[in-house]
């Protein structure tokens, strides 16, 4: 069904059982929405809302001279604040991504932002991707105010699921990065995830380019085509094997999931991640205690677009799981 700003009330009232940690609860008040008032953790520290200049920001480099913007809170609260990872598209600039960010910000938390380079999310070669990975979790890795708090990891499209394929490996084989493992609390797919064909690529990749030209788009395609199917004797990153990997990913029952998807979004195979989602809410009923595993449908934003579309519902939907 489409969401509306009741049905997504509903969601969160729904919902309060299940959340994890109550350094996540954070105060709100919702235009429209007269049901969601201000939350107080139950441990009794009182959370406080957050004025930009109250936020330090700083960026770190990678020695592949990757760059991931963090931002801060500067309020004094009894409890660490919770950390919201964001991983961009494929084409994402970092201000697009700060609307993002900014969304979380004003809840109280911590943000990281990263755009995975183009050239690693259709490399052929995991060399690049993993480093990625491993980048991030060792900025949350050797900074406490960054995990201890708790992590939400939010994937926009296929180019932060991609990265998120490899924060997966790190997390799972490298022991140095248990304690981030054990504190994500949720994860929020944007348009995510695409299953992946030339076609899909293609206009992923045309939309990255701004192709809006019906002669270069017919190269772009030829090209992306040839380039697959030269890399896929060689490739982890084939079509079955992705989808595979964010159908049996495994955080632990204790993560909520989400999955906001639009029904008119041209890169997104609706039917293909209906079933992906049907099959990881299946597994999750049959595990005691298990958070919820969400498909948030929006009738009419584009690809990427739900915040800009529906401001209201995406923060109320979001946070909702965090």
């Amino acid at each position: 069904m489409s969401w509306t700003a009741s049905s997504a009330s509903s969601l969160l009232r729904g919902l309060t059982p299940h959340l994890v940690s109550s350094s996540l609860l954070v105060p709100w008040v919702w235009r429209g929405l007269p049901t969601c008032t201000r939350w107080v953790a139950a441990t009794g520290h009182r959370a406080m809302s957050t004025a930009s200049s109250a936020l330090s920001t700083s960026t770190v480099e990678s020695t592949h001279h990757d760059v991931l913007e963090i931002t801060k809170q500067g309020l004094l609260l009894d409890k660490p604040a919770p950390t919201a990872v964001l991983l961009g598209w494929v084409g994402c600039q970092m201000r697009y991504l700060r609307k993002y960010a900014q969304v979380y910000a004003d809840l109280g938390f911590n943000t990281v932002c990263g755009i995975m380079p183009t050239s690693s999310v259709f490399s052929g070669f995991t060399g690049p991707a993993t480093d990625y990975g491993r980048f991030v979790m060792h900025t949350l890795a050797t900074d406490k105010a960054l995990h201890t708090g708790g992590v939400v990891i939010s994937p926009f499209s296929n180019g932060g699921c991609i990265a998120y394929r490899y924060i997966l490996d790190v997390l799972n084989n490298e022991p140095e990065f248990e304690d981030v493992r054990k504190n994500i609390k949720a994860v929020v797919m944007d348009s995510a995830p695409c299953y992946m064909t030339i076609p899909a690529g293609t206009r992923a990749l045309s939309m990255a380019l701004q192709v809006t030209n019906p002669i270069m788009y017919g190269l772009v395609f030829v090209g992306f085509t040839l380039f697959a199917l030269t890399l896929a004797p060689w490739s982890r990153q084939t079509p079955t094997a992705f989808w595979n990997a964010m159908r049996d990913w495994d955080l632990g029952d204790h993560v909520m999931e989400a999955y906001l998807v639009s029904e008119v979004d041209k890169l997104m195979d609706f039917p293909a991640l209906q079933a992906l989602v049907a099959e990881r809410q299946e597994r999750r009923s049959t595990r005691p205690n298990g958070a919820p595993v969400d498909l948030v449908r929006f009738a009419d934003s584009p690809h990427v677009s739900h915040l800009r579309t529906h401001p209201d519902l995406y923060r109320v939907v979001q946070h909702c799981r965090d």
